[in-house]
């Protein structure tokens, strides 16, 4: 005799068609719905502890690699610095070289242009000396020189020049033609630019009488001594 058996999911009722059996052998599940929800809730909390167990073993060695790969880089680190030091070391020696360097252009520019306007004025006033005849002194010697930060002298008169300097001479002299002789032959002086005779006066008191009279000689950039030529500063940056 053929057997039917109907079995019914327990629990919250199937949505599904009922499964229908024929011809198999009774079965009746006699065990409460209470112990077969206790037995698929352990299933479940086993498979859920795996899953926890392959997450951490996941993590775990996720966390290993990453520290392996944080003291690789760490060790690389450490071998280019110390690679890099002595790279440093040359260059702050470098940079120290170079800052002398350019230290010591700069006081050669600043002594040159200090100096660039500079006459050596003891040798001229004595090759100045040499010119004047027998008889003839030097009573007096103004100096106008400017400075190689300020404008150059101003000319004396419509026709000359931009002086280097100018000197005002006062001289006195035995004899009237040797003081025109004189002035003429003032172009013979290095630097020489121009001269005059500004004024000459006799001295009847003296036996014989005397004469004195005051020259302006000019002077071109030429009577400069130019000790020490300029030099050209010369910049040198350490590379960074």
């Amino acid at each position: 005799m053929s057997a039917v058996s109907l079995r019914r999911s327990p629990g919250r009722a199937s949505r599904r068609p009922q499964e229908v059996e024929i011809g198999g052998t009774p079965r009746v599940n006699l065990l409460p719905t209470e112990i077969i929800a206790a037995g698929r809730a352990r299933t479940l909390t086993r498979r859920l502890v795996a899953g926890l167990a392959g997450l951490a073993v996941v993590t775990a060695t996720s966390v290993g690699v990453a520290a392996l790969s944080a003291a690789d880089a760490n060790r690389q680190l450490a071998q280019a610095t110390a690679q890099t030091q002595p790279l440093l070391t040359q260059q702050a020696a470098y940079a120290e070289a170079s800052a002398l360097e350019n230290l010591v252009a700069t006081v050669e520019q600043a002594r040159s242009f200090g100096a660039s306007a500079e006459i050596d004025w003891a040798n001229y006033l004595d090759l100045l000396r040499a010119t004047m005849p027998t008889g003839m002194v030097m009573l007096d010697t103004t100096v106008t020189a400017a400075p190689p930060w300020e404008s150059p002298a101003t000319p004396a008169g419509p026709l000359r020049g931009d002086p280097a300097a100018t000197l005002r001479l006062h001289v006195k002299s035995a004899s009237e033609a040797d003081i025109t002789a004189w002035v003429r032959s003032l172009e013979q002086l290095p630097g020489y630019a121009d001269s005059s005779l500004d004024n000459r006066t006799a001295d009847a008191s003296t036996d014989p009488a005397s004469y004195e009279a005051t020259v302006t000689l000019n002077l071109t950039v030429l009577a400069r001594s130019d000790r020490f030529p300029a030099a050209k500063l010369t910049t040198t940056t350490a590379t960074d």
